[in-house]
């Protein structure tokens, strides 16, 4: 008895089935589109923020206001080839400069003359951030 107890016992174990593993890649690569699909949303959400932000700047020429708006997206449009090429280093890179947006942004948020832009601006930039190392860590740790 004690012998065919112990070949039903294996016979058990290998019959039980397994979740197929891939549900689990499936839902890894939806995730990771839906995280960059945010960051992209959120990428050119900052930069139309910004461009909407200098148009309303005090009375100066069309000119000025050009040259504020392109001084304030260089940063950003110089990772923008990386993150469309979803470059790893250049989305760390940009979870860095987003930093330097939110504080500026948030700066503008807590004076007394806050705005609507200021707020979108200040949304837009810790998405960005907070998307941003979301992908960059479900990436480190697929590859792995």
């Amino acid at each position: 008895m004690r012998g065919l107890r112990q070949k039903i016992g294996k016979s058990r174990k290998k019959t039980r089935m397994k979740k197929p593993a891939a549900d689990k890649n499936a839902l890894e690569a939806a995730s990771f589109k839906l995280i960059f699909q945010t960051t992209l949303i959120c990428f050119y959400g900052l930069i139309f923020t910004l461009f909407l932000s200098s148009l309303f700047v005090s009375p100066i020429s069309a000119l000025s206001k050009i040259i504020i708006w392109a001084i304030q997206i260089i940063p950003l449009l110089a990772f923008s080839f990386g993150v469309h090429a979803k470059h790893l280093r250049s989305m760390i890179w940009l979870s860095f400069i987003s930093l330097i947006y939110f504080a500026q942004a948030l700066l503008s948020v807590l004076e007394e003359k806050r705005d609507v832009l200021d707020i979108a601006e200040t949304l837009f930039s810790s998405g960005l951030f907070l998307s941003l190392i979301l992908y960059i860590a479900n990436r480190q740790k697929s590859a792995k």
